[in-house]
């Protein structure tokens, strides 16, 4: 028995210890900085393939032309926010993620807890009605989260037709 917890004390002790000492001189693996991630959304990926875009600066072209729709008042980035509103405009790129998935599970979430609560208030108690303005929430705000995806969609198309007729009064 004392074998067997000195063994269990040394496995304990010793394999933290011993990864420790393998991996204290490691460094992590050099990133660049402004360089997207796996984690980066499409719009990303491409404003860095093709304008090499730091992180800022991507930042603030999606915000010229999925929130406000308007060119970005710095002139380095108005190409890259020309570009982008005519890829989106085409239907290559798509406006980020977060707002149409997030938007959609909001939705799904608000219907499976209204239907849940109208079983119960249907073959319990009439009593689960009380808690159906708090399922309505998630319905809202989904739907609202949906509604402004579309919106930024219509703000990039629209952002291109400026650069559009833009282009056009230059070339006259």
């Amino acid at each position: 028995m004392a074998l067997a917890l000195v063994m269990v004390a040394l496995i304990a002790i010793g394999l933290p210890l011993a990864a420790w000492w393998f991996s204290r001189n490691l460094k992590p693996p050099p990133q660049p900085l402004g360089r997207p991630t796996a984690r980066s959304d499409p719009v990303d990926r491409w404003l860095f393939d093709h304008y090499q875009l730091g992180t800022v600066a991507r930042g603030h072209v999606k915000t010229a032309v999925f929130s406000n729709g308007q060119v970005p008042s710095e002139p380095a980035l108005q190409p890259a926010a020309h570009s982008l509103a005519a890829e989106v405009a085409c239907g290559n790129l798509r406006s980020p993620r977060r707002y149409r998935w997030g938007g959609w599970t909001l939705i799904v979430e608000g219907a499976c807890l209204t239907a849940t609560l109208l079983a119960i208030a249907v073959l319990k108690s009439p009593y689960g009605l009380a808690g159906l303005w708090i399922t309505l929430q998630p319905l809202g705000f989904g739907a609202l989260a949906v509604r402004e995806a579309r919106r930024q969609m219509q703000r990039a198309r629209r952002l291109d037709r400026l650069g559009q007729a833009g282009s056009e009064d230059a070339r006259i």
